[in-house]
């Protein structure tokens, strides 16, 4: 009996085979793309394809199994398009047909894609080995890569990888086919797919990104569960420590207005919403975050810090998909599909803020904290357990932002592209308090604030204001030039706003021997609308890469301020301004790679002429210890000042005839180590000076009152940095481990400042020390813990009270206390029926550490209502300490389908 059952099971087994091997495939008049699709589905092959390639191609067969990829090789011959099979890995590559080339260089070229959308992959990772030499290139921003040299070996396998994506690799027989042109590698999303930024890798292959990778995720940590590209760059040690509210970020001791953010190739001059707690861009819509902090290529605008280079999706073109999400902050929503499936495409996304609606998770403190309101704070000389709970009574509240992606995409059967991007975004906050005035009659210092009678008190009605705004739209065309060539033309357009009203700003000076200060209304408004061209042009041969692009700039610039020191002062510059950029990159060379570059520029404003070269040298790059060399000038013509410890959003002047441009010289030198396949050693120094660089009367609040400048601007300010710093990756099965420590110094020096002695800035940090510990808890679930520590910034009181008296006398000291944060998030993501579904929690300074971010004199006693305005308020004297933002929970929820 049991051998008659198995005999059953055995013929069973054989009609099925029979019948799988007799499965017939008909197509009458089918189109290819969807006839690869259905064969996905009923073969266990993977087809790699470019949707523009076989979107307009019908194709009719009939095949069974045993000849279905000669059939199908028939039918697509006929169109000029080829088809190789790899039976052992049950991968199919179709790719464009062309006749062999004489050359015996090897050609391979083709692009990187999305798998499930056709979108393309910017910057994509190549790589193969040879000799026992792991080497690689990068696709460009469109995803096309190109590969021109001799090959030993007659087989190649190519290793393609991304970011959040499964790994491919691709195996070529040389011997079979010499060009292999116009292939297409798809690579599978993977569930976790957070977005990262990519950091010097969006042109040069390293061979340690395989460790590195990981590293800078973004929406780690976020104080308001909204994704924070910026935020995440202080993962690097290059990058300085800032407090969750911020106008920008410092690098390698530059100010703030040294770095550049660009998207889709066009500059965005506000970086944030909510004062820094979120990013100005939804995450949903952006693709590749490529970083530069070194020596910058020359194709990218890089000013004295570095630059972020953005690229939006373009929308899916095979299928509808939609994409929504919420935080305790905003609600978002992302719509994208195929205008013409396999050929063009739409992408549409959308987020609102909703804090001025619900008031939970601290939203509406979180207001008062961004427009310094009744920021936390405390002073040793007064027995109260809130000072700000006596000085400030506040009312009703407004705050929104919002921010719009769109985008159109069209690719041609030759793999042209074009598109037409656009961004909008806008912020508007308000906030009314009344204000406690203390009248001079009583002698109140030092003061037990709960045994003063209420007769010594007045209040105020007052209000603060921020909005501010960007629009930007861009328009390019990208297309091959033969084998070796690629082209760009880009147009671009980007408009910025920002007004800025506050009824009682602190003004601060030192004068006739004595401490000036002064509580008074504060205006300011600025606009900036900048109209770009640039066409380029990039040629690779089998051991040097070229660039060359040629951009014109026009400015038109408003800058307006109406306060105690200035007066309904008015500024308007227009300013045109051309760039030639060549770039030529050797990396063929035994053991050593060279990167060449070269900014040249003209400005009509001053007609200044200035060149901005750069070179790095990177010795060994392929082996376990490597070292590099660099060396970069840059030139900015664009300069960003802001207010102190006021967090409105960026307000940007140019350089005029009088004022000439800022210049920085950077001097770097890096020693790496892949020591494993999973652990990184990372050690770089450098050194920066920068000469005219801009900085707001307000920041300098110790000028003597003699020496005030002509402009609310000082600019001929010269910065000296230097720095040494540490990273260590290590990679130990789900757990990942990353270490940095920066040791550090900046020193501003002006003739008219602090006597001509130099002084560190606000943003001066001597030591700094990032630690982030990864737990992939289960293919489901990540943990993430991350705790930094940073050495006290300047404390600008010790300056103030320098010039009159003895600040230790008064327990002022010259820092503040330091810096201690533990930060924790928790990410869930599954896939379930197709559909994607991902939550975060995000745990800001658990400890509820009182981090200082700055100190002032806190309390105003008024003196007499009729003498003249500029005496009529003086301060008791006491300084108090304002403190960073404290414990703060957030959630991001995000579902795609």
């Amino acid at each position: 009996m049991r051998r008659l059952f198995l005999t059953g099971l055995l013929l069973l087994s054989l009609s099925f085979f029979k019948n799988a091997c007799a499965q017939e495939f008909d197509y009458l008049d089918e189109p290819l793309l969807d006839l690869l699709t259905d064969l996905e589905k009923s073969t266990p092959y993977r087809f790699l394809y470019r949707e523009p390639l076989v979107e307009d191609i019908n194709v009719k067969f009939s095949a069974d199994a045993e000849d279905l990829f000669e059939k199908l090789e028939q039918a697509l011959n006929l169109n000029n398009i080829g088809i190789r099979v790899d039976s052992a890995r049950h991968q199919v590559l179709i790719f464009e047909q062309k006749p062999e080339s004489s050359e015996q260089i090897t050609a391979i070229s083709g692009f990187v894609v999305d798998h499930q959308t056709g979108e393309r992959l910017p910057y994509a990772t190549i790589r193969w080995l040879e000799n026992g030499t792991q080497s690689g290139i990068t696709a460009n921003q469109t995803g096309a890569f190109s590969l021109n040299q001799n090959f030993e070996d007659s087989r190649i396998s190519l290793q393609v990888s991304y970011v959040g994506y499964q790994e491919e690799t691709l195996y070529l027989d040389l011997d079979e086919k010499q060009n292999w042109t116009g292939i297409t590698v798809r690579l599978e999303p993977e569930l976790f797919s957070s977005p990262e930024i990519i950091v010097n890798g969006v042109t040069y292959f390293n061979p340690a990104d395989t460790v590195f990778s990981g590293l800078m995720e973004i929406g780690n940590f976020s104080p308001l569960g909204e994704d924070n590209s910026v935020r995440a760059l202080q993962t690097l040690p290059a990058v300085n420590v800032t407090n969750a509210l911020n106008d920008g970020i410092n690098i390698r001791g530059s100010s703030v207005d040294g770095f550049n953010v660009l998207l889709d190739g066009v500059s965005v001059y506000n970086q944030s919403h909510l004062f820094g707690l979120v990013d100005s861009f939804n995450p949903d819509v952006l693709q590749n975050r490529g970083f530069f902090y070194d020596v910058a290529p020359a194709q990218f605008e890089s000013p004295s810090g570095g630059t972020l280079a953005l690229i939006t999706k373009t929308g899916s073109l095979r299928e509808y998909k939609a994409t929504l999400g919420t935080s305790n902050t905003a609600y978002r929503a992302t719509i994208q599909g195929p205008i013409e499936k396999g050929r063009s495409s739409f992408l549409v996304s959308g987020r609102h803020s909703y804090m001025n609606t619900i008031n939970w998770m601290n939203n509406r403190d979180l207001i008062k904290f961004g427009l310094n309101i009744d920021r936390p704070s405390s002073s040793n000389d007064i027995e109260q357990t809130s000072l700000n709970d006596f000085l400030i009574r506040t009312g009703n509240y407004d705050a929104a932002f919002y921010d719009l992606h769109a985008k159109l995409y069209f690719e041609g059967k030759n793999g042209n592209r074009f598109q037409v991007s656009g961004y909008l975004g806008e912020d508007q906050t308000e906030q009314f308090y009344e204000r406690c005035f203390i009248r001079s009659s009583d002698n109140l210092c030092p003061i037990r604030f709960s045994n003063v009678n209420q007769n010594f008190f007045r209040l105020q009605e007052l209000e603060t204001k921020n909005n501010w705004g960007n629009r930007l739209a861009s328009a390019s065309y990208q297309f091959q030039l033969g084998k070796r060539g690629f082209a760009e033309s880009l147009a671009g357009f980007s408009d910025y706003n920002t007004s800025y009203y506050k009824d009682d700003f602190t003004y601060q000076r030192n004068g006739n021997g004595r401490r000036e200060t002064f509580l008074r209304p504060y205006g300011i408004e600025n606009t900036l609308t900048e109209f770009k061209l640039r066409q380029s042009f990039n040629y690779s041969w089998p051991s040097v890469n070229f660039y060359s692009g040629l951009t014109y700039f026009n400015y038109e610039l408003e800058y307006f301020e109406d306060s105690f020191r200035r007066l309904n002062y008015f500024d308007k510059t227009t300013v045109s301004q051309i760039d030639l950029a060549t770039q030529v990159d050797l990396t063929h060379l035994e053991n050593l790679n060279v990167y060449l570059g070269s900014r040249l520029h003209y400005t009509s404003s001053g007609e200044y002429f200035r060149w901005s070269p750069g070179v790095k040298l990177h010795a060994y790059p392929s082996q376990p210890i490597s070292f590099s060399l660099g060396f970069s000038r840059t030139h900015q013509f664009l300069n960003q000042i802001g207010l102190s410890n006021i967090n409105t959003e960026d307000i940007w002047i140019a350089t005029t005839e009088n004022q000439p441009p800022t210049q920085s010289d950077l001097f770097s030198a890096g020693l790496y180590l892949k020591l494993t396949p999973a652990t990184y050693i990372r050690v770089e120094a450098y050194l920066k000076q920068i000469e005219n660089m801009r900085l707001h009367e307000s920041q300098t609040r110790f000028i003597p009152a003699t020496l005030e400048s002509e402009v609310p601007w000082y600019y001929q300010n010269q910065l000296s940095a230097r720095g040494i710093e540490f990273l260590f990756r290590q990679i130990l099965g789900p757990v990942s481990l990353s270490q940095s420590y920066t040791i550090s110094s900046v020193e501003i020096e002006n003739s008219r400042i602090n006597s001509g002695k130099p002084f560190h800035p606000d943003w001066d940090r001597r030591h700094q020390l990032y630690s982030l510990i990864e737990f992939k808890l289960s293919d489901n679930l990540q943990l993430h813990a991350s705790s930094t520590f940073a050495t006290g910034t300047p404390n600008q009181l010790f300056k103030i009270l320098e010039a009159t008296q003895n600040p230790s006398n008064i327990g002022v000291t010259e820092r503040l206390n330091n810096y201690h944060r533990l930060d924790f998030s928790l990410v869930f993501q599954t896939t379930a029926i197709g559909d994607k579904a991902e939550a975060k929690i995000f745990l800001f300074n658990v400890l509820d550490r009182q981090n200082e971010w700055y100190r002032e004199f806190g309390v105003f006693v008024e003196e007499n209502t009729n003498a003249p305005a500029r005496d009529r308020f003086s301060t008791i004297g006491l300084p108090v300490s304002i403190y960073d933002l404290g414990f703060q929970p957030s959630f991001n929820l995000k579902l795609e389908f």
